[in-house]
């Protein structure tokens, strides 16, 4: 019995916490518990065959024949064939349930595999957490059930053990108590959001800023700009033949606005190119970011009085890891606040915000933007509409933000801004004929700057992404003869080709354009995100008079999006959309509109009837060819077997009669026991005789043994019915020491 529970202790643990982690993969993702309950019942009733005698096995043996024939006369019916197909998933459960079964045995009795798997469940369990694979609360409870149960049965084995010294018997009463603590962890409700662990991952961060540190004094102390070294921002405008990526983390970001997908951080502008490098050749200290900003402010209050429609105001918190640099990364139509200027440490420089001296690890600030509903109708409307900025509208804005700025600005400010502007962004480009007549098909008949602008960059759109386009020919000295080759020849690069190429045609178009060089960061839903160098990004911009700057994106794979309702829409309850197929099949057929009838499942009498008397038939004749066997076996026995056959029969009646023998009793403490003191017990004294060696009168021994038999059967009946039916199918058992 002891063995029995023992295995049904291990068996069960496995069995439910497999059911529970399988569950999905067959299909029961939402019913965990119902399918950890079925491959429990599963490798309980293949533990019970083992362990069970020739009548148990027959009984579960006719069960099982029953339900099979019973599903086999239901799958006729066609109504419920359909709805048993929606099961078909639990046929997974039987295989998941003989697995455990399996496991289960060869743990329970190899004492190397329980301690593996043991010790193994728990870094198991420790990168399932790492890796966010989600586990439920039976699966974890089951397996440290299991870590227990081998827990308790070694340190039992070093214990002095006196009466029973069997490891296993021991472990059978632990059990319970195990098993309670165990099932209370499981009902115990868990918290919506897991244990943040905060203090493993303030140290964890601080390891890892310590050794971004020691990386940055170590790798990039000596380099002009140590990164340069990488494909992240490197403050140069070269045009390589191939991208080398070596992912670094370069800066953390904090506050992207929702809604934005590829956002875009600039670390500098460039405004001159000669075929094969851009240069920066603006070093002058106004405030053009600043104008730039105010500009766009000013151009919105004076077309929309929901200026929110179109901008909205937001911060970012940056701070650098792995990158050593002078230059401040920064959204477009940034403000340099008094906040963000941290005293004069952040200083414009050509269009670019730039440091005092090189920052690297640890250095942090808050920057202002407007983001732009770029991507929303509205914005586009305005982008055709927008007029030049009026000085007097100018000034009011400036006015207005002088107190956030630290500083005022006129109309005279803005005006050297614009020229600034013309004068350095403007540089002519003569477009051979080849590349001129592309062009004209590319515009067609789009008049307005906007319009042009997004089909020269669906254009370029269209050319193939490369990492590895190859260097670029020797003769290509010029921006003209870079556009000759690269849009009627290579037509593949990557980024800084594609941004290169739009910057030179939108200037060939006589609009003010720029390069520039920085990160665009995925989408990601995080509150914080990471910026790696394989994030280094270049981009055009072009200049639009009347509202500043505005970026476009001409690499394939990329495709920014800003986008927010409107305050109309948002009043109006607006919501996107929704196609539904369901709703155009009712219109195109409205005879489709009409309920199907709801066909009853009716089970037929004889689907109940039929299995189980097979199924009792089949228990009786398989009981009938066992008893016939056993009678069959006995005749062919010589005295001494059957008398031993005998006595092992009265033991197992004395049972049935609450008289049993203990596991650990011999044959003597048991016939001395006061219960026995009315029982004749001749023949248990002649079996104690017969074991020790002792001789006997073997026939004599046989006549009382089957007589003692016809008498406890007598009693059974009259005290007891329904224990005398099981007695008609008793096995012999074993034969007690002595």
């Amino acid at each position: 019995m002891n063995t029995l529970l023992q295995e049904l202790l291990y068996i069960l643990a496995i069995a439910a916490g497999a059911g529970s982690l399988l569950a999905p993969a067959a299909g029961m993702e939402h019913r965990t518990l119902p399918a950890a309950l079925l491959v429990i019942l599963f490798a309980g009733i293949l533990t019970a065959m083992k362990n069970l005698s020739w009548t148990g096995r027959s009984v579960i043996g006719g069960l099982i024949l029953a339900l099979v024939l019973a599903l086999w006369m239901l799958t006729r019916n066609d109504a419920i064939r359909e709805k048993l197909a929606e099961y078909s998933d639990v046929l997974w459960l039987p295989v998941i349930g003989a697995g455990a079964f399996a496991a289960g045995l060869l743990i329970c009795h190899l004492r190397p595999l329980r301690l593996t798997a043991s010790c193994a469940l728990i870094p198991l369990f420790i990168a399932a957490a790492a890796v966010r694979f989600p586990l439920d609360k039976l699966c974890v409870s089951s397996a440290f059930f299991l870590i227990l149960l081998t827990a308790a049965g070694e340190i039992q084995r070093t214990w002095r053990k006196t009466g029973s010294t069997e490891n296993g018997a021991h472990l059978v009463y632990v059990a319970p108590f195990l098993l309670v603590t165990i099932l209370l962890t499981w009902a115990s409700p868990a918290p919506a959001k897991p244990y943040d662990w905060a203090f493993v991952k303030a140290a964890i961060q601080h390891a890892s800023e310590g050794l971004s540190r020691m990386k940055t004094r170590f790798t990039m102390g000596g380099l002009p700009d140590p990164a340069a070294s990488t494909m992240g921002f490197s403050g140069r405008g070269t045009i390589t033949g191939s991208v080398q990526d070596d992912p670094q983390e370069i800066l953390t970001v904090s506050g992207i606005p929702s809604g934005s997908a590829f956002f875009k951080l600039s670390g500098r502008t460039f405004d001159t190119f000669d075929g094969r490098e851009w240069t920066d050749t603006d070093d002058s200290a106004g405030s053009d970011m600043l104008l730039d900003t105010l500009s766009l402010l000013a151009s919105v209050d004076g077309y929309t009085d929901t200026p929110t429609d179109l901008i909205w105001r937001s911060s970012l918190q940056i701070r650098y890891l792995g990158i050593r640099t002078d230059y401040a990364f920064t959204p477009l139509k940034a403000l340099l606040t008094e906040k963000a200027s941290q005293s004069g440490a952040l200083r414009e420089t050509g269009g670019d915000l730039r440091w005092a001296a090189k920052q690297s690890t640890d250095t942090a600030y808050e920057i202002p933007f407007y983001q732009m509903n770029i991507d929303h109708d509205v914005f586009g409307d305005y982008l055709q509409q927008a007029t030049p900025l009026s000085g007097e509208a100018f000034e009011r804005t400036a006015q207005r933000m002088r107190v956030q700025l630290g500083r005022s600005f006129t109309r005279e400010d803005l005006a050297r801004h614009r020229e600034h502007i013309l004068s350095v962004y403007t540089q002519e480009i003569a477009l051979s004929d080849a590349v001129r007549q592309r062009m004209d098909e590319v515009y067609g008949d789009a008049s307005d700057p906007r319009s042009r602008m997004k089909r020269l960059e669906a254009f370029l759109r269209g050319f193939a992404y490369t990492e590895n386009p190859g260097a670029l020919p020797r003769d290509i000295q010029s921006g003209e003869a870079f556009l000759d080759y690269f849009l009627t020849e290579k037509q593949a690069g990557f980024c800084s080709h594609f941004a290169t190429a739009f910057v030179l045609l939108a200037r060939a178009d006589g609009l003010p354009a720029r390069y520039v060089q920085g990160y665009i960061l995925p989408e990601s839903g995080d509150a914080t995100v990471t910026v790696d160098s394989s994030m280094a990004h270049a981009w055009p911009e072009v200049w639009q008079e009347g509202v500043g700057w505005i970026a476009y994106e001409p690499t394939p794979g990329y495709e920014p999006r800003s986008w927010w309702r409107t305050a109309a829409e948002t009043k109006a309850g607006y919501t996107e959309p929704v196609h539904d197929e369901r709703s155009d099949r009712r219109e195109e057929d409205p005879a489709e509109e009409e309920e199907e009838p709801v066909r009853r499942i009716v089970i037929p009498w004889y689907v109940v009837v039929i299995p189980l008397t097979v199924g009792l038939f089949f228990i009786l004749l398989i009981l009938l060819i066992g008893r016939l066997l056993a009678v069959r076996r006995f005749a062919r026995m010589d005295a001494r077997e059957r008398f031993r056959v005998l006595c092992r029969r009265d033991l197992r009646l004395l049972a049935l009669l609450d008289k049993g023998i203990g596991e650990t009793e011999t044959l003597r403490e048991y016939r001395e026991r006061p219960d026995l003191a009315t029982e004749d017990t001749g023949f248990i004294e002649l079996l104690e005789t017969d074991l020790y060696g002792g001789t006997i009168d073997l026939l004599q021994a046989e006549r009382e043994a089957a007589d003692m038999k016809k008498m406890l059967l007598a009693r059974l009946r009259k005290e007891h019915p329904l224990r005398f039916l099981r007695a008609a199918f008793l096995p012999t058992g074993r034969t007690p020491s002595p």
